[in-house]
């Protein structure tokens, strides 16, 4: 009974060996990475959600922006970026109080900052030091920095379509 035990202990620590170095070979490293990457991903749109949460609660008692608010987080939830962002003018639109308009302009930038990195998730001609500081300048909200990034990344390269109105799109808003 000892030795089948003992054959079975070394069987399952060659195979392991075996896989590891399989994976080595493979290059499943890479692999890795990509599911930091998501992993890191997921933590950012939990984070945009919560403050969706935070902004619902704002507009508490202005059924017009709540449900354009709920729409733009749908849209974000669903990856729906550019849909995502035609509800902003809507939710500024809706009738806010100074308290409500104060709790919008809170949220508004670090959701478009998420948006950002998402649609230029290979940097690719724009460069990752550009995207970064655009995506630092809307998460501070610093105005000056937001309109010179986003100028910025509309000069350095080749946007795609879908990219080209996100950033027009976020430098409408701001």
């Amino acid at each position: 009974m000892k030795t089948i035990s003992l054959l079975r202990s070394i069987s399952i620590t060659s195979l392991a060996l075996t896989l590891v170095a399989s994976a080595s070979a493979f290059g499943l490293s890479d692999l890795k990475a990509k599911a930091s990457s998501a992993v890191s991903g997921q933590s950012e749109l939990t984070e945009v959600l919560a403050l969706g949460q935070s902004l619902y609660t704002s507009l508490g008692g202005n059924a017009t922006a709540t449900k354009y608010a709920k729409a733009l987080m749908d849209n974000v939830q669903k990856g729906s970026y550019t849909k995502a962002l035609s509800y902003y003018e809507k939710i500024k639109s809706a009738n806010l109080t100074p308290d409500q308009l104060a709790a919008w302009n809170k949220v508004k930038n670090p959701i478009s900052a998420f948006i950002l990195e998402q649609n230029f998730s290979d940097p690719g001609a724009v460069g990752s030091a550009l995207l970064g500081k655009a995506v630092a300048a809307l998460k501070e909200n610093d105005l000056k920095d937001e309109v010179n990034s986003l100028e910025s990344l509309l000069e350095a390269g080749k946007l795609s379509k879908e990219q080209l109105q996100i950033v027009e799109g976020i430098q409408a808003t701001l």
